[in-house]
């Protein structure tokens, strides 16, 4: 069995240029060409939480402290968020937590409860940390057309 975790935050952020709606719409059809292709068990949209960061700054103030605030871009991943609950897709999202640690330990609960696999799309090298040999892998880019085309990261590539 598999599990598809989308990091639907960082998913927003590549596609910053487009508006609220249309990055729901997107990320649906992200759903729709990992279903169509892997048939997986679960899905996940995980998205990050508007007070993510509190209490990584209320520890260390300098918790990225240099990258500018894209109010804009917020307020359409919020946006995106909203959309994406009223439409049924299955969102994930945690007050005070990021997109990160939900897929950490959706990733985790997952290939131990269910003893399945789980394969997370995101394109931040973050998620390297949750790769398990023969139990979580990566997807770190990917393009829809007529057929899904990815770029896959194992533990023992990454070793």
């Amino acid at each position: 069995m598999l599990a598809v975790i989308i990091d639907a935050t960082q998913r927003c952020h590549v596609m910053h240029h487009i508006g609220a709606v249309d990055l729901a719409l997107e990320l649906r059809l992200d759903l729709d060409a990992w279903h169509k292709k892997f048939r997986p068990a679960a899905f996940a949209m995980c998205f990050d939480a508007a007070n993510a960061r509190d209490w990584r700054k209320a520890i260390w103030p300098g918790y990225k402290a240099k990258r500018e605030k894209d109010l804009d871009l917020e307020a359409k991943i919020e946006l995106a968020r909203l959309e994406s609950v009223s439409c049924g897709l299955p969102v994930f999202c945690l007050d005070g937590y990021e997109a990160d640690d939900l897929i950490g330990s959706l990733a985790r609960q997952w290939t131990e409860a269910a003893d399945a696999k789980a394969l997370i799309v995101s394109s931040d090298r973050d998620m390297v940390q949750f790769l398990r040999t023969g139990k979580v892998s990566l997807c770190t880019k990917f393009s829809r057309g007529a057929d899904l085309v990815a770029k896959f990261v194992t533990a023992d590539a990454w070793e």
